[in-house]
C-alpha cells in the first residue's frame, strides 16, 4: 500500500520586526548599573574567564558585571534540553530572574540569539539579545593597555 503524502498550500505572513529585542553596545553600557536588568554571558568559561580569546577581539576577557551562564548549560547532553525546574533553579541561584530584564550576550550573537529562544520559552517576558557581544564590545571599548 503506497502512501501519499498531502502537501499544504501555500501561506503568506507577515513578518514584522521588533527592534526592541536587540540591543547594542551603547544600550548594554546604559544599563550595566541598573537593578531590573541582568547582563548574561553564554559563552564557553574559557572565554569569559579570560582563558581563550575570539579571533576578532582585541582580548579576552568579558562585559563588566556580566553574569556567567554558558549556553551549553542548557543542555542535559547535545540534543535536548535540562528539565524547566531545573534551569530556572540553576538561572535563580545566579540572579537571572523572569522579573529582570535579561540581556544576552556572546561572541557575535549567535549563543545569545539560541539562549534567547530558550529563556522565552521558560517564560522569561523580557529578554533581549546583545548583538555585538563581546567581539563588537571589545572592539568598542576595549584597547591593548587594558
Amino acid at each position: 500500500m503506497s502512501q501519499q503524502s498531502k502537501i499544504s498550500p501555500a501561506k503568506s505572513f507577515d513578518i514584522k520586526p521588533n527592534p526592541s529585542l536587540i540591543v547594542d553596545n551603547h544600550y548594554v553600557m546604559e544599563h550595566l548599573d541598573h537593578a531590573d536588568v541582568r547582563v548574561v554571558d553564554t559563552r564557553s568559561l574559557d572565554l569569559s574567564n579570560r582563558l581563550a580569546v575570539h579571533e576578532r577581539a582585541l582580548r579576552p576577557g568579558r562585559i563588566p558585571g556580566s553574569i556567567k551562564y554558558p549556553f551549553y548549560a542548557l543542555y542535559e547532553n547535545e540534543v535536548s534540553f535540562k528539565p524547566p525546574r531545573e534551569v530556572l533553579y540553576m538561572l535563580k541561584t545566579k540572579g537571572i530572574t523572569a522579573d529582570k530584564t535579561i540581556i544576552l550576550t556572546s561572541k557575535t550573537g549567535a549563543w545569545a540569539g539560541a539562549a534567547f529562544f530558550a529563556l522565552r520559552y521558560l517564560g522569561y517576558p523580557d529578554v533581549r539579545v546583545h548583538h555585538q557581544s563581546w567581539v563588537g564590545w571589545c572592539n568598542e571599548y576595549c584597547s591593548f593597555d587594558d
